[in-house]
């Protein structure tokens, strides 16, 4: 992507939603191969249509005829979270001349499996309790003496050198992404109120509700229901964002899975019976989709490329990465591609559980193969890990932070080595330096596309895999409103992610206000100038049976390159063209 090369003459000359389309449209010989297979199935040629980016076919069939022609049988199924009833099958099959040209087809293989992971409620229950020492309710109590005790505007501002006031341009627009979640106004006011008193009480995000997505009115901690993590994740991502950003706007991009997304599965292998849900994979196209028409096979022609993609997006969700087919993970992985090259930064958290991810995912007969998160993996999103102040130095400052840290509620800054996706050209020299660096205590072993090499020969990770995380920012103890409750919680790397979400987007607004363009894809930038970040070296990120990775000096799979110094950013991304 030489338009986020800092060596190449065309940095910055992010494309046009036109040439991306044209540049990824399918083949004239695949969609002809295509619609001949349709129409020889007796699907007349009246019934089909190709998207206006010309990335998907869509055709009106009977379940009889989709049946005849995928060689299946569809059942109504029922999603064990949403209690919907969706229509998939148990396996389909595509002629071998096409398999190289359907990337998925909908709907497709059910019986969902954990794709959508957020904290659990037990965990969520841990962090409500208030560490001893942190100050009590009230304004005159936030001062920087108790920041490492609980962390709150001021003290980012603070450790990061971020300047009190951004740079408006007009166009450089926050985002946040949020599924079957909002922020909780009465919340948002509380804070308003105690935390951040600068923001007037009853500001309000712009609010693009998808799929019929619905604002949050209100949820207790102690609800108990399955969605009490989503319902709190809204209400930590505004409140962490928000200081950073005001007087500014944020725009929330919330999706709520309809009964056909229950059903997409993206599958390319037509033999393939690996059963798979992806509905946060699925709920991302939609916002995709409602940024530039890219993926409307299902949506109301109402959202189809209706908004503007913000010039930042922050994403607070993970997945298990082996949950999910390669395949499918490289099609969506293509699609965060579009968006950078459109000038778009997409930062995910790399998950709360070291070397497992998600708790439950460490890999193995004795769960002791590392796993990453899946959409971290890719390599053209910014991976956030997660750090906290481990020490009450005054002022704070990013020498008193090490890797993020809480063994009461198993949580430790997500990171490690990818599977599907090799080790991309702008990480390559750091990851080498890296392992001649810090040989690495653990056997590794080459993934080939099969579940059976996992862990082949004991080793613990891949050895050329991508790395994650990329860059890392506070994400423990932080002070919030939740419920109604002033709390200190542990937060994690969906802390972490808005925050360094919110110091692109500043950079971006000096740029775009001194007449040039939004930094788009960060990353070939960040670690050719691995110096414009301040290097974390102390933690490590344990799980599966293991104390996991090491900070070290320079790049790590714990803290990445480290935390945000706004002022060797800002002289960094202000000096290219």
């Amino acid at each position: 992507m030489d338009v986020s090369s800092p060596f190449s003459s065309n940095y910055g000359k992010h494309w046009s939603s036109d040439e991306v389309s044209k540049t990824f449209a399918p083949s004239e010989t695949a969609l002809n191969a295509t619609t001949t297979w349709l129409q020889d199935a007796g699907i007349g040629r009246k019934r089909i249509i190709q998207t206006e980016n010309q990335g998907f076919i869509t055709f009106d069939a009977t379940i009889e005829e989709l049946e005849n022609l995928l060689k299946t049988e569809y059942h109504l199924y029922r999603h064990w979270a949403y209690d919907k009833p969706i229509v998939a099958c148990d396996h389909y099959y595509v002629p071998t001349h096409l398999k190289r040209h359907i990337d998925f087809i909908s709907p497709g293989i059910g019986s969902p499996v954990r794709s959508l992971k957020k904290r659990s409620s037990n965990e969520l229950q841990k962090r409500q309790q208030l560490p001893p020492g942190l100050p009590p309710p009230g304004p005159n109590n936030f001062t920087l003496q108790n920041c490492w005790q609980g962390i709150f505007p001021q003290c980012i501002n603070t450790v990061y050198g971020i300047p009190q006031e951004p740079t408006y341009a007009p166009g450089n627009e926050y985002g946040i992404f949020e599924v079957n979640s909002s922020y909780v106004q009465s919340d948002m006011d509380k804070f308003f109120q105690e935390v951040a008193v600068d923001i007037p009480v009853g500001t309000t995000a712009n609010n693009v509700l998808l799929y019929g997505a619905e604002l949050t009115t209100n949820f207790t901690l102690a609800a108990g229901s399955i969605f009490i993590a989503t319902d709190i994740e809204a209400d930590l991502d505004f409140q962490l964002a928000w200081p950073l950003v005001y007087p500014q706007n944020i725009t929330l991009f919330a999706t709520l899975p309809t009964e056909a997304q229950l059903a997409d599965i993206l599958q390319t292998n037509s033999t393939d019976t690996q059963e798979e849900y992806l509905g946060l994979d699925l709920s991302l196209d939609d916002v995709f989709s409602s940024f530039d028409g890219s993926n409307c096979y299902n949506s109301s022609a109402s959202i189809c490329g209706v908004y503007q993609a913000p010039t930042v997006l922050s994403v607070s969700y993970s997945s298990n990465e082996m949950e999910v087919s390669e395949a499918v993970s490289k099609r969506f992985c293509n699609e965060v591609l579009k968006l950078g090259l459109q000038g778009t930064t997409v930062l995910v958290s790399s998950g709360d559980h070291g070397v497992g991810q998600n708790g439950d995912g460490c890999l193995g007969p004795d769960n002791s193969t590392f796993q990453v998160s899946g959409l971290a993996a890719c390599p053209w999103v910014t991976s956030v890990g997660a750090t906290k102040l481990a020490s009450s130095n005054l002022p704070p400052t990013p020498f008193d932070e090490s890797a993020a840290f809480d063994s009461g509620v198993n949580f430790s800054s997500g990171g490690g080595f990818s599977n599907y996706f090799t080790a991309p050209d702008y990480q390559i020299d750091t990851l080498s330096r890296y392992f001649y660096e810090n040989p690495s205590p653990y056997p590794t072993y080459e993934y080939n596309g099969s579940i059976s090499s996992l862990g082949l020969n004991g080793g613990r990770f891949p050895s050329r895999g991508r790395g994650i995380p990329d860059v890392s920012a506070l994400g423990q103890n932080y002070t919030v409103v939740l419920g109604g409750n002033l709390l200190n919680i542990g937060a994690g790397t969906s802390a972490s992610t808005p925050v360094f979400a919110a110091v692109i987007w500043r950079l971006n607004g000096e740029r775009m206000a001194a007449g040039k363009g939004p930094v788009g894809f960060v990353n070939p930038v960040l670690y050719a100038h691995p110096q414009a970040l301040n290097d974390v070296v102390r933690g490590n990120n344990p799980d599966c049976n293991s104390n996991g990775f090491e900070a070290v000096s320079g790049w790590d799979p714990v803290t990445g390159l480290g935390t945000p110094s706004y002022e060797r950013m800002q002289a960094l991304f202000m000096s290219l063209p």
